[in-house]
């Protein structure tokens, strides 16, 4: 088995120390996680214009198609960095999950925004009684007038505060333990939606994301 990394991994690899050594300085990463938006939108946008926030996402959906080891090296060298921006959040996380399971019509809607640094995702999924068994689902989404109408509490939602859409993880059926009967679905924050920003250990950002009884369309279910 090959272990060694192909010319253009290590291109990447050399690439991404550079600019994060020039640019992404103890100081400019200080002032960042102390902004409201926990993180500096001026390297959000050079991740953009270096290709970095499409790099896992498909190509159909505006990325590059990158796999598991071209996301592992540039996860290594912002670890080295100490990066704080909601790579892992929003785009290992959240737009990986939309580019796997949503529609045709989603992932073109809204994953070239992503790629191009103009849109920023989170999954909301874990609760504060699911501990790790993550089918311990209580958010429930219940059909309503044309959609479908979303309540329940999510916890440590990466991104959770900055994001422009959240997608939740819902119970659509079945008891709240059951491994069954669970949906995803597209949320814009607005009313009925009250989110709490917190800081995680590494300085970057999670947020308590609340439900109150919130309408979403039939087309929100991913």
């Amino acid at each position: 088995m090959d272990f060694d990394l192909t010319d253009e991994q290590s291109m990447l690899s050399e690439a991404a120390t550079r600019f994060l050594r020039k640019e992404y300085t103890a100081e400019r990463r200080t002032k960042a996680i102390a902004s409201d938006a926990g993180h500096d939108p001026e390297i959000w946008s050079q991740f953009a214009d270096f290709g970095w926030l499409g790099l896992p996402i498909s190509e159909e959906a505006g990325g590059l198609g990158g796999g598991a080891v071209d996301v592992m090296v540039l996860m290594e060298t912002f670890g080295e960095a100490l990066v704080a921006e909601p790579y892992l959040g929003s785009i290992i996380v959240a737009a990986r999950l939309l580019d796997a399971t949503g529609s045709q019509e989603q992932r073109q809607a809204i994953l070239p925004d992503v790629v191009e640094g103009k849109r920023t995702l989170a999954f909301a999924f874990a609760e504060p009684q699911s501990r790790f068994e993550l089918n311990r689902v209580a958010t429930t989404a219940r059909k309503g007038d044309g959609g479908f109408v979303i309540s329940g509490h999510k916890t440590m939602v990466l991104n959770g505060a900055a994001a422009d859409q959240l997608l939740v993880l819902a119970r659509t059926d079945g008891e709240a333990d059951s491994r069954s009967g669970l949906s995803l679905f597209l949320v814009t924050p607005g009313p009925g939606v009250r989110i709490s920003n917190f800081r995680t250990v590494d300085g970057s950002r999670a947020a308590d994301v609340v439900f109150g009884a919130v309408s979403v369309s039939a087309d929100a279910i991913v």
